[in-house]
């Protein structure tokens, strides 16, 4: 029994297109399209998949984008403000320095405002 499966088993390896013989049955055309089909949907449920993943990615990256756009526009308004203050400020600090500098400089004179012994000096009153 051994002797019979060694002279098949030698045979076959001599003459391995005799064992290999290619099944052309309905069934397995059947299934072999069953599950190409089956390929081809999940292949498209995975490209619908990643469609709609991608596009939620642009929808977020798009709402990003428009937050860093409101916050850079945020800054530079502040920014501007601040400088506009800035400028004011030491306008008004130059205007200060310059009328302390001519104050001390070119005094101003001073004015007396006459008095009414003053006035009355020069009036001859009447009895």
């Amino acid at each position: 029994m051994l002797a019979s499966r060694i002279t098949a088993l030698e045979q076959s390896a001599a003459h391995p297109s005799a064992l290999i013989q290619p099944i052309h049955s309905d069934e397995l055309r059947e299934l072999r399209n069953e599950i190409e089909a089956l390929k081809r949907k999940d292949t498209a449920k995975e490209t619908a998949s990643i469609v709609e993943d991608m596009l939620s990615f642009a929808t977020e990256l798009d709402e990003l984008k428009n937050t860093v756009l409101k916050l850079q526009t945020y800054t530079m308004e502040v920014n501007r403000m601040l400088i506009e203050e800035r400028v004011l400020s030491r306008k008004s600090e130059e205007c200060q320095e310059k009328e302390a500098i001519s104050m001390s400089v070119f005094p101003l004179p001073v004015q007396h405002t006459p008095t009414m012994s003053a006035l009355s000096d020069g009036i001859v009153i009447e009895e």
